[in-house]
């Protein structure tokens, strides 16, 4: 079906992640994330993309937390669909 990876770095003050899978039919699927890491852990970013026939409709969702917003890019029916806007969020704990 597909080969694929996850890799996660830890930083000081964040972890990075990147998982990505490639099929055999040349389709991609790859999604990476960061997070915070002060007390717990909150997630400070996020993209997915997929494309290649194993998608039908291909998408590259993103999401980011400092500037509280999020966008979603999909096709369908050959036309693509574009929807963003911003997400009010509770502030991050700083606490233990």
């Amino acid at each position: 079906m597909a080969h694929g990876e996850l890799l996660q770095t830890a930083h000081p003050d964040r972890v990075d992640s990147r998982m990505t899978f490639r099929f055999k039919d040349g389709s991609l699927y790859d999604e990476r994330v960061i997070f915070t890491q002060k007390h717990v852990f909150t997630l400070v970013s996020y993209r997915l993309v997929t494309k290649g026939p194993s998608f039908p409709e291909p998408t590259d969702v993103s999401f980011d937390r400092t500037q509280g917003t999020y966008q979603v890019k999909s096709m369908k029916k050959g036309q693509e669909e574009s929807k963003s806007g911003t997400i009010d969020l509770p502030p991050t704990s700083t606490t233990a």
